[in-house]
């Protein structure tokens, strides 16, 4: 897979003449966090990808996902597939919004 952002990433570290370790503390990240980034196994949230972005010291826009990247990530993470057939299993606006309800509140217990 193309990884524009752990590229991105990696680039405007070393850049910086930072280690892993430096920009994890900038970015008050895990390092093992970063690795995982620059390697490709994950792409950040907004909220991870604002703090690298100001721990780097770039705009937010530069380090941000292609859309290529997040439909690689998708089609590649069977837990991605899963959501999506859950969610398009919705038999209508009612119970579309009513999954999007869930995902929210899973996203705000995990951002805890």
């Amino acid at each position: 897979m193309n990884n524009d952002i752990g590229s991105q990433i990696r680039k405007y570290r070393k850049l910086r003449g930072l280690t892993q370790e430096q920009l994890a503390e900038l970015a008050e990240l895990d390092t093992k966090h970063i690795t995982r980034l620059e390697s490709g196994k994950h792409i950040p949230n907004a909220k991870t990808l604002k703090k690298l972005a100001d721990a780097l010291n770039v705009a937010f826009a530069d380090l941000e996902p292609s859309s290529n990247e997040v439909q690689n990530q998708i089609n590649s993470n069977p837990a991605y597939i899963n959501c999506l057939k859950i969610i398009n299993s919705a038999k209508n606006d009612t119970e579309l919004k009513n999954y999007l309800s869930v995902l929210k509140l899973a996203q705000k217990l995990m951002d805890k």
